[in-house]
């Protein structure tokens, strides 16, 4: 009967870290240390376009073109391999164009709420939790540029970026878990750490994301056989940011 107190006092009250909630934040590091990882700048400027193969519309005909960012300048090798010109330039003679790139890419995401089905006489729950996932799978992004003129003689150049995509992530979490959810081997609870997985649908606007998971999660601690969501599905809503 005097065990249980001071497990709490020392595990909440005193701030011990829990060993699996140190692997988290090792976890979480990592995916934040590639999230702030920038291309060059001009592949970010909102004038010019990411290196990588497009598909572009010349005079009524679908044309493939690479994109090359070099010194601050961002060029166009035509699919005859023989025309380079300067981005700029092209986007002058085309005063409305659109470029496709379809490949396979990279997300870190986060998912702020998880809807978790009814389990036995546990109602459905929808959780709030901090997480972090690295997501990969196909994405089309999609440039569309035009001119817009503020006065006579004065345009400028806009860009609209889409893009959509599918793919699975893996990421890590936590969660708190409730001694209901554990049948009651705990008097109190805790905040435990969670792997989680799944695959995720995707829409975005310039390096943003948003959409829809479906995923599960495993308890990385010795109660998860006893935890009534271990690898139980869930629905989730996705943020995230395009590397």
């Amino acid at each position: 009967m005097h065990r249980h107190p001071t497990i709490v006092t020392t595990n909440f009250r005193k701030g011990y870290v829990r060993p699996e909630l140190k692997w988290l934040l090792v976890v979480i590091s990592i995916l934040l240390s590639l999230a702030s990882c920038r291309p060059p700048l001009a592949t970010t400027s909102p004038r010019y376009l990411p290196d990588g193969k497009y598909k572009i519309k010349q005079e009524g005909k679908v044309r493939e073109a690479t994109v090359i960012n070099h010194n601050d300048t961002a060029f166009l090798l035509l699919d005859d391999r023989q025309t380079l010109i300067p981005a700029a330039k092209y986007l002058d003679a085309n005063i409305k164009s659109a470029f496709v790139n379809k490949a396979f890419g990279f997300n870190v995401i986060t998912v702020p709420f998880k809807f978790r089905p009814p389990q036995d006489d546990v109602p459905q729950q929808l959780n709030t939790s901090f997480n972090a996932a690295l997501a990969a799978g196909f994405r089309s992004d999609r440039y569309t540029y035009k001119k817009v003129t503020l006065a006579p003689g004065l345009q400028r150049r806009e860009r609209f970026h889409s893009g959509y995509g599918v793919g699975l992530f893996l990421g890590a979490g936590t969660v708190l878990v409730r001694s209901a959810f554990i049948n009651n081997a705990l008097p109190h609870d805790y905040d435990g750490m969670v792997v989680y997985y799944g695959g995720s649908i995707v829409l975005g606007l310039g390096r943003f994301n948003t959409g829809i998971a479906l995923g599960f999660d495993l308890l990385a601690d010795k109660y998860k056989d006893l935890w009534i969501y271990q690898n139980k599905p869930w629905i989730g809503a996705v943020l995230g940011v395009k590397l």
